[in-house]
């Protein structure tokens, strides 16, 4: 089971907190809005933190180390309606990841606009600092990346677009 797991809830701080050997999505989010995310310190062996068709979130003073993505935007199908994944603020995080540090999708429905990611640090991660991934017709607009530090990734910036053909309503 994912520790904490909300849906469409507004006006929500999580704060200080420490998740360790999660089994699930360590903190999952879908459809909320006004979220604030800080201090948390997560180990675990899936994905740390993913907001999923969320609006206006910050996460901040994060240190995530984890065995999959350790922060991941969605914008999947999960609330049966489409909606972006808009106005994310990610800043001032310690990440490590066996595999991507902070991603934007798989689960790429809608898209991602309005994402500002600054002074964060990443290491130690097995596949990209940053993935890009539209796999299911993703729109980016407004991406802001600066002030990363990155050592010992396996690349620093990874784009993928592909067509899974996972699209409701018959998007492209």
């Amino acid at each position: 089971a994912k520790p904490i797991a909300l849906k469409e809830c507004n006006n929500v701080v999580i704060s200080d907190l420490t998740i360790k050997n999660a089994t699930d999505l360590a903190v999952y989010f879908a459809g909320c809005e006004n979220v604030r995310v800080l201090g948390l310190y997560i180990e675990s062996h899936i994905d740390g933190i993913s907001p999923d068709s969320c609006k206006n979130v910050v996460i901040s003073d994060c240190i995530v180390n984890v065995g999959d993505d350790a922060i991941v935007l969605k914008s999947s199908y999960t609330l049966n309606r489409l909606k972006y994944c808009e106005n994310i603020s990610i800043t001032n995080c310690v990440i490590s990841s066996r595999c991507n540090a902070i991603k934007f999708g798989t689960e790429s429905i809608t898209g991602f606009i309005n994402i500002t990611i600054s002074n964060c640090t990443i290491y130690n991660t097995r596949f990209s600092g940053i993935t890009l991934a539209a796999a299911d017709g993703a729109v980016f607009d407004g991406i802001s990346v600066n002030n990363i530090s990155m050592r010992n990734v396996g690349n620093p910036f990874f784009i993928m677009i592909l067509n899974r053909g996972q699209c409701p309503e018959n998007r492209p």
